[in-house]
């Protein structure tokens, strides 16, 4: 009898003194965690008062800063009123509709069927004041690893192609994945608007080097085809441009001349001896003259111009061929894996 229940004892003396210990460390464990609770409960109460002060003032954005602070410490069905009505203040309608909706739970949970009511009462009504967004997903967007987000927050998936309340004011979503380039757009929703909609597209792939030396993977390149130009460049246009005035400038100056010779040949005809009289012949006569100079100056400046359009083009740098290959596959490799790559 005695063999048999010495085991037992020790058992129970072995639950006892397991049991002694949670209990100390309980007890000892306890006043830090009261005086956390007390000290939390200090700092929320004053932040509240803070928070009802700046309300006060119409300092609307930071009152609602400091509600939320003292809300996370002491959560309590009160302060998400405050909180509601602070963030409805400011215009932030869907903020203070999921407020109201907190303390209305809060306040069932603790007994308070006043604020219980009154918390019911304010995000009814407003209900017709919210706008909506709806984020688009479709299945060939979907790709791997995909994370979209709403203001720097993640996105539910099941919540793609859901109209959810938000605040009026802009909003940006953007989705990333790996090896793809990140997509953003800067949406805005206005109070009493229609539903704001995003469409996410499918991500573009980037292509990661990864060192490796792509003669590793040879492949026999497609028939070369004959080159192709790429365009004649910006100075050989120039230089076309130059040519071309400098023609049209050798065709004014042979109308000129051809204007001042009739009119030179005309006041030869009044003034046999050269020497003009009459005011009218004089004017004929000057008027010869000057058609004659305008016709040598056009023509020098069409000579320039075309001297410059043939120096453009000599110095123009050759002109840029690309040659075009027939359809061919090469390998290549990024990330943990190989791509194959068609040009076509």
């Amino acid at each position: 009898m005695a063999t048999e229940g010495s085991p037992l004892r020790s058992a129970r003396i072995a639950r006892s003194a397991t049991a002694f210990a949670a209990l100390v460390i309980l007890l000892a464990a306890s006043p830090n965690a009261s005086a956390q609770s007390t000290a939390d409960k200090a700092v929320a109460e004053s932040l509240f008062r803070e928070a009802r002060d700046l309300m006060a003032a119409h300092k609307y954005s930071e009152a609602c800063r400091k509600f939320e602070a003292s809300h996370k410490l002491d959560p309590a069905a009160g302060t998400a009123l405050n909180l509601g009505d602070c963030f409805e203040q400011d215009g932030r309608t869907a903020s203070a509709w999921g407020a109201f909706r907190e303390a209305e739970d809060l306040a069932r949970r603790t007994g308070d069927p006043a604020r219980e009511v009154e918390a019911r009462r304010r995000h009814g009504a407003l209900e017709s004041k919210l706008v909506r967004l709806r984020i688009d997903v479709p299945g060939q967007s979907r790709v791997q690893g995909l994370v979209v987000r709403r203001d720097g927050i993640v996105v539910d998936p099941a919540m793609f192609g859901s109209e959810v309340p938000v605040d009026p004011g802009k909003h940006v979503v953007e989705a990333v994945a790996p090896g793809r380039k990140r997509w953003h757009l800067e949406v805005g929703v206005n109070p009493g608007g229609e539903s704001g909609e995003v469409l996410v597209p499918v991500l573009r792939p980037v292509v990661e080097s990864t060192g490796l030396d792509p003669s590793a993977f040879p492949v026999a390149p497609g028939p070369a085809r004959e080159p192709s130009s790429t365009g004649l460049g910006a100075q050989r246009w120039i230089a076309i441009g130059a040519g071309v005035a400098g023609l049209l400038s050798f065709g004014t100056a042979t109308v000129y001349w051809m204007k001042a010779r009739s009119t030179w040949s005309d006041a030869v005809d009044r003034c046999p001896a050269y020497t003009c009289r009459d005011p009218n012949d004089v004017a004929l006569e000057s008027e010869a003259r000057d058609q004659s100079g305008i016709a040598t100056v056009t023509a020098l400046t069409g000579l320039g111009l075309v001297g410059v359009g043939t120096l453009l083009w000599a110095t123009a740098p050759a002109r840029a061929t690309q040659r075009e290959t027939a359809p061919a596959v090469s390998l290549s490799s990024w990330g943990t894996g190989l791509s194959v790559r068609g040009t076509y």
